[in-house]
């Protein structure tokens, strides 16, 4: 099961909707792990070194930052952007599938955009 962090701006109603299908959901927060003011690219880093994968709704800046911390050799953790425009219900189910039946070495260096 992955260990995903959830960057500042999440919706806490897609987070409660995944803890309620995976209650033994190993997460973090990015203002509990007090990186609530971070940038996206200590977000990235922070995530990787933390062997978690991120999440967030950050469809403009978070794929950019990605890229260039690829290209310069940073090993990253998977992220995964999942639009604000989509349904919550479907980003529960999508992210409980991801979150429930995958590991984190098969998401390193990968960035994705929900939906899948």
């Amino acid at each position: 099961m992955l260990k995903p962090f959830f960057d500042h701006d999440f919706d806490h109603d897609i987070l409660r909707g995944l803890k309620a299908r995976l209650p033994e959901m190993d997460f973090t927060t990015a203002y509990l792990a007090g990186l609530s003011r971070s940038d996206d690219r200590h977000l990235l880093l922070w995530a990787a070194n933390a062997e978690r994968v991120l999440i967030s709704h950050d469809e403009s800046t978070m794929p950019k930052h990605f890229g260039y911390l690829l290209e310069r050799g940073e090993n990253l953790g998977g992220t995964f952007v999942v639009p604000r425009r989509l349904p919550i219900r479907q980003m529960i189910e999508e992210l409980s599938v991801i979150i429930g039946c995958t590991e984190q070495a098969e998401w390193n260096n990968i960035l994705k955009i929900l939906p899948l």
